[in-house]
């Protein structure tokens, strides 16, 4: 229409096109996204241990330096003396807080640090429908996730089963082609669910908590399903608790098919 057109692309052909038309392209290169820091930040604040421990949730708001932003936000409150000393909070909006608690989850599980906490508080709240976890590995992410996911499904039933999913993406040379159906398949690269599911089976066993499971008593009730994002498409998942692992590999246009699929 006249008007001054850049072209920006990686598609060699369009930009050839481009030019038997008289437009100029030029390559379009993907920049890295960064995660804002804003928005997983944890406000740290030092008290005297006498007020730490006495400390109402009707007064945190008037004691802090900076001010939650966001709702979910989280708050760690230590001792001036010993950092080992702490209480978190995670504001609900408003000057609302809910204190996230430490105690062991089936008298069995126990955080290992703050963040741990955390993140146990965020997928035991059934109100909060998202979580996205980021951690280097051996933070226990999957085994967190796969500990509430069953506590949610087997002890509360609040969800009907637990659905995992994950990209199919090699970490070297492709071994050539997997035998057997799909679930054959797939099944190859749920291992690292399988034996996060074991420790935890192991330890249950250990308590000598009334419930017992094991992987084959789960995917024959129906209450542990694995699924390639390849067949997501046109699926509904109502009352399930799905897990996507290493969602990092995904496309865009895979996790916004995921996030609609839950809903």
């Amino acid at each position: 229409q006249g008007k001054h057109t850049l072209l920006y692309t990686q598609d060699i052909n369009m930009r050839l096109r481009a030019a038997s038309s008289g437009i100029i392209s030029r390559e379009f290169k993907a920049t890295s996204f960064s995660m804002p820091n804003q928005f997983a930040s944890i406000i740290h604040q030092h008290l005297p241990a006498k007020d730490l421990k006495a400390i109402t949730q009707s007064r945190i708001m008037e004691l802090l330096n900076h001010k939650p932003t966001y709702v979910n936000q989280f708050i760690k409150l230590m001792s001036q003396n010993n950092p080992e000393n702490y209480r978190i909070f995670r504001y609900t909006g408003g000057e609302q807080f809910h204190e996230v608690q430490m105690k062991p989850i089936l008298n069995c599980f126990a955080p290992k640090n703050a963040e741990q906490a955390m993140t146990l508080d965020l997928l035991m709240d059934d109100s909060i429908e998202l979580v996205s976890l980021i951690g280097k590995a051996g933070t226990g992410k999957t085994f967190l996730v796969m500990l509430a996911g069953l506590i949610k499904v087997l002890h509360e039933r609040t969800h009907r089963r637990i659905m995992v999913t994950r990209p199919t993406v090699s970490l070297g040379p492709d071994i050539g082609f997997l035998p057997g159906d799909v679930n054959d398949k797939i099944e190859n690269w749920m291992y690292p669910i399988f034996d996060n599911i074991g420790v935890i089976a192991h330890e249950m066993k250990k308590a000598k908590l009334p419930m017992s499971i094991s992987i084959e008593d789960l995917r024959k009730a129906n209450q542990l399903s694995l699924q390639a994002i390849t067949y997501m498409r046109g699926r509904s998942l109502p009352h399930q608790f799905l897990f996507v692992d290493e969602a990092q590999n995904l496309t865009p246009l895979e996790l916004k098919t995921l996030i609609t699929r839950a809903g």
